[in-house]
């Protein structure tokens, strides 16, 4: 089973030298307000402890036998996370 972490955003960033555009780091979550639909799972506001926990939780309460379960618990930490994003997108407006 993969780490939860390697779901969070973990600060790295390309640099010119990497193949990016210059100003790529700044500007790469520009477009990100609420994020639905990012990518990442953990954005680098969020706490990834948080999000580890509710994994290793959803992980003992299910106890995945094999890759399918494994993958479905990891999908399911996944919805639960960017419900509870949504949650709180729609409570500050």
């Amino acid at each position: 089973m993969k780490d939860a972490k390697s779901e969070c955003d973990t600060g790295t960033e390309l640099t010119a030298s990497d193949g990016a555009s210059p100003g790529y780091s700044a500007s790469r979550l520009n477009a990100v307000q609420h994020g639905i639909l990012s990518r990442h799972a953990v954005l680098p506001w969020e706490d990834a402890d948080e999000y580890e926990k509710l994994f290793q939780a959803l992980v003992a309460e299910h106890k995945p036998a094999g890759p399918t379960e494994e993958h479905l618990v990891e999908e399911l930490v996944g919805v639960l996370w960017r419900k509870n994003r949504l949650r709180l997108a729609e409570a500050s407006t």
